[in-house]
């Protein structure tokens, strides 16, 4: 009777044996573990329309993906929109909010909608996690800003603001309007009975601005009133008042003097502090700018840092981490 095969090199030898050996004992292999999808940590995202680019910090390497749509189709992230980002303490699925922006073929949009990121294994899945009819804002818009504040009920309140508004950007205008949102029920996954709300409107209209939440005020910070007109088309003219200040609670803007400052839009910027930021490049409505600046919200003062661009920038994007 056949005893054992022997497996020896690139073939096999049966051997036939008069007495059956003992079989020995098996090992049961443990169980294949599944890839646990998870929170991503450490990471830089970049939107890029149908794709996104993700960087590891702790490996220091890139990698790219697609953007897609609850049913798993591909969709885009627009230029010149707004994103909002979201810690776990305000939602367990959504990791930004975005508004509005102009699709590559030229179209303004109106969307809002969140979107939510998992790392599955050592690739890095995101989804529409967020999406509300209700949410639909009035009327399209680009080159705006939008935050998350507390309004008077103690909800969270999604705020746009300023940019510019129209179907498509030939024919869009600067605007100072300011429109709300609350989130309560859409964040805790209920149907929303929310609409929007029009909310005071900024002293002047802006475009391409920095903004800054601090202690619930929302600062926001130069930008573009218009463009030029004739021979000057291509020099824009920067907001007339540089930075103001909106109370969510109060419903009300006022003009706040910063020293030092000095009108420019389009340019870069990051939350550094609790109550500062960092403002690199830009434009002043005739040159571009390499200066690197910091804007402390708290004592009302800028001051240019002794670091600058080797080049002029502008429409730049820039990230901070401790």
């Amino acid at each position: 009777m056949f005893g054992e095969a022997e497996m020896m090199g690139g073939g096999a030898k049966a051997q036939l044996s008069s007495k059956p050996k003992p079989q020995a004992q098996q090992k049961r292999a443990p169980p294949r573990k599944e890839p646990v999808a998870h929170e991503p940590k450490d990471t830089l995202i970049v939107m890029l329309g149908t794709e996104f680019l993700y960087l590891d910090y702790v490996q220091d390497t890139w990698a790219i993906g697609d953007v897609v749509s609850i049913d798993g189709s591909q969709m885009e992230i627009a230029e010149n929109c707004s994103i909002v980002t979201l810690d776990q303490s305000v939602s367990k699925t959504t990791r930004m909010i975005v508004t509005g922006g102009v699709l590559k073929q030229g179209s303004i949009l109106n969307w809002a909608f969140g979107m939510g990121f998992r790392m599955d294994g050592d690739t890095m899945q995101t989804n529409m996690s967020l999406s509300d009819p209700n949410m639909i804002m009035p009327e399209q818009r680009m080159m705006h800003q939008s935050c998350i504040v507390t309004n008077s009920d103690g909800n969270p309140r999604l705020l746009v603001f300023g940019g510019k508004t129209g179907q498509n950007p030939l024919n869009s205008t600067f605007t100072s309007s300011v429109i709300g949102f609350d989130l309560h029920e859409t964040l805790a996954g209920q149907p929303s009975t929310k609409s929007w709300v029009k909310l005071a409107d900024m002293s002047c209209a802006r475009a391409s601005f920095g903004h800054m939440v601090v202690d619930n005020q929302v600062y926001a910070y130069g930008g573009i009133h218009a463009g030029g007109k004739g021979d000057s088309s291509h020099y824009p003219l920067m907001a007339t008042q540089i930075c103001e200040r909106y109370d969510p609670i109060g419903d009300k803007w006022e003009s706040i003097d910063i020293k030092n400052s000095m009108p420019l839009g389009s340019f870069g910027f990051t939350p550094i502090s609790e109550t500062s930021m960092l403002i690199l490049g830009g434009s002043d409505g005739e040159m571009l700018q390499e200066a690197c600046f910091v804007v402390d919200f708290k004592t009302g003062e800028a001051k240019m840092q002794a670091h600058s661009m080797e080049s002029q920038t502008a429409m730049s994007k820039v990230v901070y981490r401790k």
